[in-house]
C-alpha cells in the first residue's frame, strides 16, 4: 500500500513536471524560433531593401522627368527604373516568406531598423536615402 502511494505521488510529479515543461515550451518557444530565423534572414532582406527603396526612389525621379523632358533618354531611363522594380518583387517574397515563418511586421520592421543600424547612418543621411529629389 506504501509503495502504490509512493509511485502514485512520483506520477503526480511527473505529470506536473511535464505540464509545467509543456507550459513554457508552448508559451516561450517563438522568443528563441524569431531570434534564429531573424538572424538567418538579416543581410538578405537588409539587401533586398535597400535594392527595393532604391528602385522606388530611382523609377519616381524618371517619372517625374519625363513629364518635364520626354526625350528618348528619359523614357530609356524610366524603362530601366521600372525594370528594376523586380528588387521589390524579390524584397515582398521575402517579406512573405518571413511572415509564413511566423514572424510579424514588427519584427520586420526592427529588422529594417537593425539595417539602418548596422550601416551606421546618420540621420541626414537617412534622410537623403529616402528623400526623393526632382
Amino acid at each position: 500500500m506504501k509503495i502504490m502511494k509512493l509511485e502514485k505521488k512520483n506520477f503526480y510529479s511527473l505529470v506536473a513536471l511535464f505540464f509545467i515543461i509543456g507550459f513554457f515550451i508552448g508559451n516561450f518557444y517563438h522568443v528563441p524560433y524569431k531570434f534564429i530565423i531573424k538572424s538567418i534572414y538579416q543581410a538578405d532582406y537588409q539587401k533586398l531593401m535597400y535594392k527595393c527603396d532604391n528602385a522606388m526612389r530611382n523609377q519616381f525621379i524618371s517619372k517625374a522627368r519625363i513629364l518635364n523632358d520626354s526625350s528618348k533618354k528619359s523614357a530609356k531611363d524610366l524603362q530601366a527604373a521600372e525594370v528594376a522594380l523586380i528588387d521589390c518583387h524579390d524584397y515582398d517574397v521575402l517579406r512573405k516568406k518571413l511572415m509564413s515563418l511566423g514572424l510579424v511586421s514588427l519584427d520586420l520592421s526592427s529588422m529594417g531598423l537593425k539595417a539602418i543600424e548596422r550601416e551606421k547612418y546618420d540621420l541626414q543621411k537617412i534622410v537623403r536615402i529616402h528623400e526623393i529629389r526632382f
